[in-house]
C-alpha cells in the first residue's frame, strides 16, 4: 500500500487545529500506515483563493462584524508592546509543536499538488472547520486538485456552519460528489451532505477523540504546570458574561482562575478577571492545563473535547448567541454533548453557580460512550483506507514492552496497570517470577507500557542530606508482630484515622503473598512482619489511583522497585499519597516458597500448612529470629544457619534476576 497524504490545518496557531492535525497523523501511525501531511505554507493558489472570498464579503456586515475582534487584536498588538511580546512567546510554542508533523516538501501551486497526488493511495482531508465557505472558495480542502483515480476520504470534516449560502451550493456539490468516503463530526453536517448531494455521511468523532487520555500523555509533561487548584478559562469569543460566570465559580470554590487570553480576538476584560495569565502555552501545555484543572470554562469545541477525554468537570458556553446564526460554529458542540448525554453542560453564562455546580457528570458512562464512538469511528477509517490487519502486523513497529533480558524487569506491574486496552497480563516463568505478556490482538502499540517502566525510565538520583530517626511503637503487641519496631503501623493508623486506606503485603491461607488494601485499624495486623518472597501486586496500582483521584489519603507500602513502579504509573505527584519503602535485600521466588512448603509438609507428615512466620521472635526473642512453620499438630523452627529456605535467600540463590543489579539501591 502506498502512503496516505493528509490534508489538514496544521499551520494555524490554534490549539484545536494543531492537535486535531496531530491526532490524524498519530492515528495513521498507530495503524502502521506510512503518511505525510501536505505542506502548503507557501501555496499561492490557496492564499489567493482566500483573498477572493474575503473581497466578496466586503459588504457583508455580519461577516465583517464577526472579524472585528481579530482585526482589533492585530491593531492592539502594534500599540501594546507587552501584549505583542506575550503573544510572540505563545507563537514560538506553536512553532515548536509544528516539528511534530511529518511534512512534505512545500507545494507552491495546485498544479504541483495534483502531480504529487499520484504518489499516494489515499488523500485524507480532515478535520476542523475545513468546509467553511471561505475554504471551499479557496479550493484546497475540497480535494478538487486530487487525481480522479486516487481514493479520497473525508474524516470528521466539519462544515463549521449549519447553513450554506445559496450562491456556494454548486461549489459544495461539485467536490462532495468526488469524495469516495464522507464522514463528518456533527449531525448538521450529515444533513447538509444529504441535502446537497443526496448521500449519507457517516457521523464520526473528531480526530482528537480517537486517542484516549493515556495516549495523549505521550506528548505532555506529567507534572502539572500549575501546582495549586485552579479553574481553566479558554474563551475564543468575547462574551463578558462567560468570564463573569468564572468569577462567580472562583468565589464559590476558592480556586484561582487561569486564563488563556486573546487567542482569536482581543478582549480587554480577560486581563482583569484572571489570577494567572500564562502565554508560554503551546498545544502540549494546553493539554496539561486541562488535565490538571478542577474546572474548565470554555466556548471552544476542543476545550470541551479534552475536558471529556480527561474526565474534568467543565462548563461550555455558546460562543454565538443564536443557533441559527450564519457564522455560528455552535453545531459541533451541540452534537458532541448531545451524544454524550451532557447537554446540561451548555450554558449562557448568566446562570447561578448554585444551580449548576452540582450538575451530575457520570464519567464512567462518558468514557464508555467515548470508547464506543471511538471504535465505530476507527472502523469507518479502516474501511475507507482499506487497511488490512495482516498488513498492519507485517509492518508493525514495536512500541510495547518486550522482555528479552529478565534483569530488565522487576515485576512491578506498572506496564500492566497503565495499558488502556488491558492487553498486558503478568505470567509466571519457569522460576516462578511474574513477567508482562502482551496480547498483540488487543495491543494498539501506544507505547505507554514502556513509558511507565521504572527500569527503562530511571529517575536521576538526588543526593541530599539525610536524617535518620529511631522509631518504636508504644504498643508492645504491635512491636512483637512487626519486623522493625512497628513504625509502619503507626503511620498506617494515622492514615486510616484520617479516613484513608493502606496498601501492603499479606499472606492468604494458602501461603500466597499478595498486596491488598484495608481501611480499618484492626485489619493492619495482616501487613505486619517480614514476607521473604515477592508479593503479587495484582490491580492495586489501579485501586490506589482511584482512591487518590477521589481525594482519599492513601498509604502504599512495598519494596523500592514496587514504589518506583507505582509512582511511574501515577505519572504525577499526589498530595494525598504516602509511600513507605521497605528495606529490601532482594525478593525470593514464590515458586521456591511453594516447593519449600511442600518439602515441609512431607517432612512434618502433615497435609496442610497453617502458618509461616519468616522472622519469628517468640522462640529466642529479639536476639535471634527464626523461620517458623505451623501445621495442625506440629511446629518447625530453624534459623538462617540451617533452614534451607533462609539459606537460599540470604545466599542470593532464590532472588529475582533484576535483584542482582538492582536499579533502586543507592549508596545512602
Amino acid at each position: 500500500m502506498k502512503k496516505v497524504g493528509i490534508v489538514s490545518c496544521y499551520f494555524k496557531n490554534n490549539y484545536g487545529s494543531m492537535l486535531q492535525a496531530y491526532a490524524t497523523q498519530k492515528v495513521l501511525d498507530n495503524m502502521n500506515l506510512e503518511n505525510e501531511t501536505f505542506n502548503i505554507s507557501k501555496n499561492i493558489d490557496f492564499k489567493n483563493g482566500k483573498k477572493k472570498y474575503y473581497k466578496s464579503q466586503l459588504f457583508n456586515y455580519s461577516f465583517i462584524k464577526s472579524k472585528f475582534g481579530m482585526i482589533w487584536l492585530k491593531i492592539y498588538r502594534k500599540i501594546n508592546k507587552k501584549l505583542n511580546s506575550n503573544i510572540k512567546m505563545r507563537e514560538k510554542t506553536y512553532e515548536e509543536f509544528r516539528k511534530e508533523f511529518n511534512l512534505t516538501k512545500p507545494y507552491y501551486t495546485y498544479k504541483e499538488l495534483k502531480e504529487a497526488s499520484s504518489k499516494y493511495s489515499t488523500i485524507l482531508v480532515g478535520s476542523d472547520q475545513l468546509w467553511l465557505p471561505v475554504n471551499v472558495v479557496a479550493d484546497y480542502y475540497t480535494l478538487n486538485w486530487v487525481e480522479e483515480n486516487i481514493n479520497k476520504v473525508s474524516y470528521s470534516t466539519s462544515f463549521g456552519v449549519s447553513q450554506i449560502p445559496d450562491k456556494y451550493k454548486s461549489l459544495y456539490k461539485k467536490f462532495l460528489e468526488r469524495i469516495n468516503y464522507i464522514s463528518v463530526r456533527e449531525n448538521s453536517g450529515c444533513k447538509l451532505v444529504n441535502d446537497l448531494v443526496g448521500r449519507k455521511a457517516t457521523l464520526v468523532c473528531d480526530p482528537t477523540m480517537l486517542l484516549n487520555k493515556d495516549e495523549w500523555l505521550e506528548i505532555q509533561e506529567i507534572k502539572p504546570i500549575i501546582s495549586e487548584k485552579y479553574i481553566l478559562c479558554y474563551f475564543l469569543g468575547k462574551n463578558i458574561e462567560h468570564r463573569k460566570f468564572a468569577e462567580r465559580l472562583r468565589k464559590k470554590t476558592g480556586y484561582k482562575i487561569v486564563s488563556l487570553n486573546h487567542g482569536d480576538e482581543y478582549v480587554k476584560y480577560s486581563d482583569k478577571f484572571a489570577d494567572i495569565i500564562p502565554y508560554d502555552i503551546g498545544p502540549k501545555e494546553f493539554l496539561n492545563l486541562i488535565r490538571n484543572a478542577e474546572y474548565v470554562c470554555t466556548d471552544s469545541f476542543h476545550g470541551t473535547v479534552f475536558s471529556l477525554i480527561n474526565n474534568v468537570k467543565f462548563f461550555t458556553f455558546e460562543r454565538y448567541s443564536s443557533k441559527n446564526s450564519k457564522v455560528s460554529t455552535n453545531s459541533r458542540i451541540y452534537s458532541l454533548l448531545d451524544l454524550m448525554g451532557l447537554k446540561n453542560r451548555i450554558l449562557k453564562g448568566t446562570e447561578k453557580i448554585d444551580d449548576v455546580i452540582n450538575y451530575k457528570m457520570n464519567f464512567e458512562e462518558v468514557n464508555n460512550k467515548l470508547e464506543d464512538f471511538r471504535n465505530k469511528s476507527k472502523k469507518f477509517l479502516k474501511e475507507a483506507l482499506e487497511v488490512s490487519i495482516d498488513e498492519q502486523e507485517k509492518n508493525n513497529s514495536i512500541k510495547y514492552i518486550d522482555i528479552d533480558d529478565k534483569t530488565d524487569c522487576c515485576g512491578c506491574t506498572a506496564c500492566k496497570s497503565i495499558c488502556p486496552k488491558k492487553a498486558i497480563s503478568m505470567k509466571e516463568d519457569e522460576e516462578g517470577f511474574l513477567y508482562p505478556i502482551v496480547d498483540k490482538n488487543k495491543c494498539i502499540n501506544c507505547g505507554l507500557c514502556k513509558k511507565v517502566c521504572p527500569i527503562l525510565n530511571k529517575d536521576e538520583i538526588k543526593y541530599e542530606k539525610k536524617r535518620g530517626y529511631i522509631v518504636q511503637n508504644k504498643d508492645s503487641k504491635v512491636r512483637e508482630e512487626s519486623t522493625s519496631g512497628g513504625a509502619f503501623s503507626a503511620i498506617a493508623e494515622y492514615v486510616i484515622t484520617n479516613n484513608g486506606v493502606v496498601f501492603g503485603a499479606c499472606i492468604d491461607k494458602n501461603q500466597n503473598v499478595y498486596h491488598k488494601y484495608v481501611d480499618k485499624i484492626e485489619n493492619l495486623r495482616i501487613f505486619r512482619g517480614s514476607k521473604y518472597v515477592q508479593s503479587n501486586l495484582k490491580d492495586t496500582f489501579r485501586d490506589a489511583k482511584n482512591f487518590l483521584e477521589n481525594g482519599k489519603l492513601v498509604c502504599f507500602s512495598g519494596t523500592p522497585c514496587q514504589i518506583a513502579g507505582l509512582k511511574k504509573y501515577l505519572m504525577k505527584d499526589y498530595y494525598n499519597l504516602v509511600t513507605i519503602d521497605v528495606v529490601c535485600r532482594g525478593v525470593p521466588s514464590p515458586l521456591v516458597l511453594k516447593k519449600y512448603l511442600e518439602y515441609q509438609k512431607r517432612k512434618l507428615a502433615s497435609k496442610d500448612i497453617k502458618e509461616i512466620i519468616f522472622r519469628d521472635k517468640s522462640v529466642y526473642g529479639y536476639d535471634y529470629s527464626v523461620l517458623t512453620v505451623r501445621t495442625d499438630n506440629k511446629i518447625y523452627h530453624n534459623g538462617i544457619d540451617t533452614d534451607p529456605y533462609l539459606r537460599a535467600f540470604f545466599s542470593n540463590i532464590s532472588v529475582r534476576p533484576s535483584c542482582y543489579i538492582c536499579q533502586f539501591r543507592t549508596v545512602d
